[in-house]
Parts: C-alpha cells; structure tokens; sequence
C-alpha cells in the first residue's frame, strides 16, 4: 500500500518512543499533577463542597493515575474531565487547565489528527453551550479557546518532527560510523591478508634462498599490519557509538605518503611499472576533501593496487596516474590481465563497491577489458576546489 506524503506527516506515533512524556516522564509528570492537585485542596482554594464534587476531583486523580500507566488513554480522559469541568455547578481545580493545556502538547507528538479532533470537539461542544444558554462564554472566547488548543497541539507536532530530525542524523552518523569501519576492514585488513596469499604463493614458487626469505618477511609484514588494523578496529567497536569517533579517514589525503605506500606494495609484490601523481612534487603534498570524500578516495586507491596484485600479470608493467584537475580528482590505469583471471572489480565488493559510491557522489568510473589490456578511468569531484599542495 503507498503511503502519500500527508499521510505520512498526519500519522499516528509510538508513545514508547516519545520523550518526555512517556516511561519515567510520565510517571513523574503524573505525581506531579496529583501533588498540585492536593497542594490546591490543602491551601483551601476551590476546594470541593458537594459529594458530586468530590467524585469529580476522584475522576481526575482517577484519569492522572492511568496518566502514568498509558500515556494516551490518561491524556484522553483528562482532557474530557477539563473541558467538562467548565460546565458542572460546581467549583473544579483551576491546576486540571494547566495540566490539560500540558496534555494538549503531548497530544500533540503522539497524533496531530487525534489533537485536531479534540480541539474541534471542543470548539463546537462550546459553540452548543453557548447557543444553549449552558455557557456564558462569548463566541469570540470560544474562537481563542479553540485556537490554543490548535497551536497547542502544532507546538506537540513540532516537538515530534524535530525529535525525529535529530534521531535521523544520530542514524546517518552511525551509518557513516559503520561505512567506516567496513571500508577500512575491507581496504586495509583484507587487502594486507590477500597480499600476504599472494608472497606465500611466491615463497612455494621461489627456489632462490635470498628471495623466499625476502617472501617470508614480506608475508609477515602483511599480516601483521591486518592484525593491528583489526584490533584498532575491534577498539573502536566495542566504544559507545554516542561517544566515539572513528578516525581512520580525515578530510585531507596525503597523497604522496599514500603513493608511497602502494608502489611499495606493488613492488614487494613482484610489479614493475608507474604510479605516479604529476603535479604532486612536494613530499608533503596532500588533496583537501571533506571526510567521505576522503575516505571514498583513499578506499579507492588501495582497492585498485589490490586489483593489480590480485589480477594483473605481475611480468608486464602497470600505469596508474592520479591527478587533480580543476575541483575534480582523475585516476587513470591499465595494466595486462592474467590469462585466467576473472574480470577486474566485476564481483565481491571490490571496485563495484566504489564505482557506487564514487557515482553517488557525482563521479563516474569508466572500465573496459580486453585480452591483453584492462584500463581504467576515475573522475572524483572534490567537495571544495582542490588542488594538491603542501599540508600546513
């Protein structure tokens, strides 16, 4: 069944998830009431003369008492008591107008339909009164009676979209939390783990002593680079998520240092070739980008080296060039693919898992394979205008 955007805004809320009202609040907010009620009786001020009054002040500690048990049903009765009240021969509690205009807010976040309808009611219950004689209330009294009890009930409804709002960003921040840490896990931990498979497979198929021990070192450097990435990451799961922040990624990308470090694990894999940023020539060079931004493209890089180690024929040479035109990040690369190899990115979350996100951020990644070429070409638009320069 569709659901129509008005629907959606007039719908009906879950008072389980609705502060202040609700749980503890309600219970407090219901003693609270009781207490003033009393406090109203003891200081002697409209206090009940009549057996019929003192079994309506019983119907209104009867109505706060279900309050604090079901929220919805309490605000109901109590506001029927209120608007009641202004019609019996005798004195009410003034406190039931403070508690039922309280209510009406309430009201408010839990259904605006339900809030509305009961300010209508009202008005026109009153409207009656005064026709009939029962009220003395003039229809301009009516008029401002009905549009608090209206504004009352928006001011609820605001409370509620804007609670809503704030629990949406708290879900959008654990969601980037998490895309974090997955993106990490998958670029750091399952890269270094597959290169370390790849020095092993070297090291069975080496029959030079100096290059197997230099397969072993290698083997070992990768795995115990996944081993810390996984505990920094399992440190950072078992942080509160409210009061953690994950910092594996940051705004600015070094991009030299990263350079640096994938050449030398394309080199400790067994490749010759060019990976090279040409307008980066300061050693401290980095690109300014905002933290997705930043995590999308240092992601990226590794997750394409790790293509080339995993796919490509280490005996023929690779390009990789990466590049900032404009406000827009270009990486180009080809390299020879193996015989048997399947088809770069095209399964697992790989480069497919990037080219999502890369496109979801307005950029496109363009692939084309053939026999003895794989190439290819990434454009990122950067947040800001970026260029690379040397980090202050």
């Amino acid at each position: 069944m569709t659901v129509t955007p008005l629907q959606q805004l007039l719908r009906s809320r879950d008072t389980s998830s609705l502060p202040p009202m609700c749980g503890v609040w309600s219970i407090g907010f219901a003693a609270l009431s009781i207490l003033l009620c009393i406090a109203e009786i003891a200081v002697g001020y409209n206090v009940p003369d009549s057996l019929p009054a003192w079994v309506f002040f019983g119907m209104i500690i009867l109505a706060i008492v279900l309050l604090a048990v079901v929220p919805l049903y309490g605000t109901l009765c109590i506001i029927i008591c209120w608007q009641i009240g202004y019609y019996v021969p005798f004195h009410t509690l003034s406190m039931l107008i403070v508690i039922g205009l309280v209510l009406m807010v309430f009201l408010g976040t839990v259904s605006l339909p339900i809030a509305m309808a009961i300010s209508l009611i009202s008005a026109i219950y009153e409207v009656i009164a005064v026709c009939t004689g029962i009220s003395k209330a003039s229809i301009n009294d009516v008029l401002l009676f009905a549009l608090t009890m209206i504004a009352l009930s928006a001011i609820g409804f605001g409370i509620r979209r804007y609670q809503e709002y704030h629990a949406f960003l708290a879900q959008r921040e654990q969601q980037r939390h998490r895309d974090r840490v997955i993106a990490d896990l998958h670029d750091s931990v399952c890269n270094d783990l597959n290169f370390a498979l790849i020095q092993l497979e070297a090291y069975e198929a080496a029959t030079d002593p100096n290059i197997r021990q230099d397969q072993l070192r290698h083997t070992h450097d990768g795995i115990m680079r996944a081993l810390a990435k996984t505990r920094a990451v399992l440190d950072t799961l078992q942080d509160d998520a409210h009061d953690s922040v994950y910092t594996g990624m940051t705004g600015d990308i070094p991009l030299v240092a990263l350079i640096h470090e994938q050449r030398r694990r394309l080199q400790q894999a067994g490749f010759s070739g060019i990976l090279l940023a040409p307008d980066s020539n300061d050693a401290d060079a980095s690109i300014t980008a905002d933290d997705d931004r930043a995590t999308v493209i240092t992601g990226f890089i590794r997750e394409t080296v790790n293509n080339i180690i995993s796919h490509a024929d280490s005996t023929c040479e690779y390009i990789m060039v990466i590049g900032v035109r404009g406000d827009t990040l270009h990486i180009e690369v080809s390299d020879t693919p193996l015989p048997d190899s399947p088809q770069h990115g095209t399964s697992g979350t790989g480069l497919n898992f990037y080219r999502n996100r890369i496109e979801s951020l307005g950029g496109t990644v363009t692939i084309q394979q053939e026999s003895q070429l794989w190439s290819m070409r990434a454009a990122i638009p950067l947040s800001d205008i970026a260029v690379v320069s040397p980090q202050e």
